[in-house]
């Protein structure tokens, strides 16, 4: 039998220190919903620096996709994020063969890509040996990078193939790997957090005093507060949290025989 913990809180808020903890000190395997959506765009390689946007491009053509796909400079990388996302996005990872171009068109006009930079996902990655929390924080490119991940997780794929397309990644990962202790540690979305407790699993809110939403994105919301079993203040060490997590699975029922 699986037992999932979900972990909630603003980002900064100690998330990944509370999944950490059930990894080292309870034998829990941490799992993310962002870590497909991480995947795929290193795998689409967008750029995060530039001047020129593919709704600005658009704007500049009248909005004439034809125009865009002829044009000599930024025309292959406008037709090489199309293919990707229809071959690798839609009919790979979420198993939505059959989009038609409008779709396709839609949804990368939506994410709305840098078309003329010189730092693309890929380079900037390699370069911080894979650490997204440095990208997402770096000087000159943070803001695009967190910008593109809550645009292509939430109003790209969450609208494209539905608020459980995330939920639904975890789940097969889940059960491809026959993990039975599971951390996941960003819990963001209602539908999320039904997921873990529809599986007998709890929520685990981490509240860190002075931190708040990074911006007004919607997965900045928080979640209802009738999916969360318990909360956690996290205004001390490491160390503290660590034992309040601790302390979380002493008092819950359903997860005293994982603990």
């Amino acid at each position: 039998m699986t037992h999932i913990i979900g972990l909630n809180g603003v980002a900064r808020s100690g998330k990944d220190t509370a999944a950490l903890h059930l990894v080292a000190s309870h034998g829990y395997t941490r799992y993310a919903l962002a870590d497909p959506l991480k995947e795929q765009t290193y795998e689409l390689d967008a750029r995060v620096n530039g001047t020129l946007s593919l709704s600005m491009l658009l704007g500049d053509l009248g909005g004439d996709w034809d125009s865009v796909l002829s044009h000599r400079v930024y025309g292959p990388e406008v037709a090489r994020l199309l293919r990707l996302y229809r071959d690798y996005i839609a009919t790979e990872e979420f198993r939505r063969p059959g989009l038609t171009d409008e779709e396709i068109r839609r949804d990368v006009a939506t994410l709305d890509p840098m078309l003329d930079g010189d730092v693309t996902f890929r380079t900037l990655l390699d370069h911080l040996d894979g650490d997204w929390d440095k990208a997402k924080d770096h000087r000159l490119y943070g803001f695009e990078v967190r910008r593109y991940l809550q645009i292509y997780g939430t109003e790209v794929c969450r609208r494209r193939f539905g608020d459980n397309a995330w939920v639904d990644h975890l789940a097969r990962r889940i059960q491809e790997d026959g993990t039975e202790l599971v951390a996941v540690s960003d819990v963001r979305f209602n539908n999320e957090a039904a997921w873990v407790t529809s599986q007998g699993g709890i929520v685990v809110s981490i509240d860190r005093p002075g931190v708040g939403a990074v911006n007004g994105h919607v997965s900045e919301m928080g979640i209802d507060k009738k999916y969360v079993s318990a909360t956690v203040r996290n205004d001390g060490t490491r160390a503290q949290l660590a034992e309040r997590i601790t302390d979380v699975l002493k008092v819950t029922p359903v997860l005293l025989q994982a603990a």
